[in-house]
């Protein structure tokens, strides 16, 4: 195990700096050949259970039915595969003082899929912004070229995921996910 100094992301991180560091940290890891003993993800599955769960747990929300439509206009596609790190959010960042990543922690979710997957959650703290300027880093840094608006359904897909997930299982958390959603687009962290 390896010590990283620093703290985790603040909920709202915009620093041009560190968004430049996180771009070529993925884009090196998106490039590692290394990946015969991990899961592919199971997002068809996911997109399936949404769509039962979703008649299921909450009679068919409007936002969620328009998120799986998005999702099923761009899953076929998702066809490149790559080692992510899976769960990339503020509290699986680390950044030191000056707001600079030094690294990323919490690797059990890691699997194999598309890249786009692993930006599917970033943006609620670097805003759909600093989105824009992470994925300008990363692929002039990847052989890879992402998508803003796949990654944009992709948030919407797995925001509607994280809210059913959580009602299910009664945790309160599910307030949050909701309030993103009624938000959605915007960020809940300004």
């Amino acid at each position: 195990m390896v010590w990283i100094e620093g703290e985790t992301m603040p909920k709202m991180h915009r620093h041009e700096g560190f968004i430049r560091d996180l771009a070529i940290e993925l884009a090196v890891l998106h490039s590692n050949k290394e990946h015969d003993n991990l899961k592919i993800y199971p997002i068809p599955m996911i997109g399936s259970n949404l769509e039962r769960d979703n008649r299921l747990w909450l009679d068919r929300d409007p936002f969620v039915e328009e998120a799986l439509d998005d999702f099923k206009s761009i899953w076929k596609k998702l066809n490149q595969r790559c080692v992510l790190h899976g769960d990339l959010w503020n509290e699986n960042v680390i950044v030191n003082e000056d707001g600079r990543l030094t690294g990323l922690i919490d690797w059990e979710h890691s699997c194999v899929y598309d890249p786009h997957w692993e930006f599917r959650m970033i943006r609620r703290f670097i805003g759909w912004d600093g989105l824009q300027t992470l994925l300008y880093y990363y692929n002039n840094n990847s052989k890879y070229s992402l998508e803003y608006e796949t990654i944009k359904i992709l948030d919407k897909f797995w925001m509607c995921h994280q809210y059913i997930h959580r009602i299910k299982k009664e945790d309160k958390s599910s307030e949050l996910f909701r309030e993103y959603m009624d938000r959605w687009p915007d960020c809940l962290y300004n």
